[in-house]
């Protein structure tokens, strides 16, 4: 079990957790509704007629409903960095970038649950996404989505500034706008693959 098990709504702080719990389900329905729109996979959003779950929600929320304020900012990057960076940044890039990170991090949750994402919007193959996780790089990935690894395995592995070789080619293929997303996107999964891990969050396949 985790060492912040998630609790539902009613279990929550009024004034400061159950307004995170809301915040939560708003960000990803904003999130995932964009990744829809540009993939065509349908998604079926988690609030219904204005109605929020009230059900636990697990994964990274129990970590960021401890500091409420600051959790919330990771929810607002990750619903920021979807409207900025689309049109920009492709979405397999994205997911590319995510299972780097939180492979690098042996973040568990991270990994099963972004595999989950790349997958449902056909973004990645699950043996695509089982080589990444097992720390191999495909030899099948798109253009953008080999580059997003590159230069996320550098980030994760090299210390010191990132290639001029790799800023470059980054510029070109994604804009400056797109080049500073991505980073802001290995930053993000990073903090939130430390958060899983400070909290020892239970993979979604190994919950009873």
């Amino acid at each position: 079990m985790s060492r912040l098990p998630a609790q539902p709504r009613d279990q929550l702080r009024p004034e400061d957790q159950q307004l995170l719990h809301d915040h939560f389900h708003v960000s990803v329905d904003k999130a995932f509704k964009l990744d829809s729109a540009v993939t065509g996979v349908p998604y079926t959003p988690m609030i219904k007629d204005g109605t929020i779950p009230s059900n636990a929600v697990g994964g990274p929320l129990p970590f960021f409903a401890v500091l409420p304020s600051i959790g919330k900012l990771s929810l607002d990057m990750l619903a920021g960095l979807g409207e900025a960076t689309r049109g920009l940044l492709p979405l397999d890039a994205r997911e590319v970038a995510s299972l780097v990170s939180m492979t690098h991090f042996g973040a568990a949750h991270g990994m099963i649950t972004h595999t989950g994402i790349a997958t449902k919007y056909q973004l990645l193959s699950r043996e695509q996404c089982e080589a990444i996780t097992r720390g191999e790089k495909p030899g099948d990935l798109s253009e953008a989505s080999s580059l997003a690894y590159d230069t996320t395995d550098y980030l994760m592995n090299i210390r010191g500034p990132l290639s001029k070789e790799l800023w470059d080619r980054c510029v070109a293929a994604f804009g400056k706008e797109g080049t500073v997303g991505l980073v802001h996107y290995v930053a993000l999964y990073s903090w939130t693959s430390i958060a899983l891990n400070a909290a020892d969050v239970v993979p979604p396949e190994s919950k009873a």
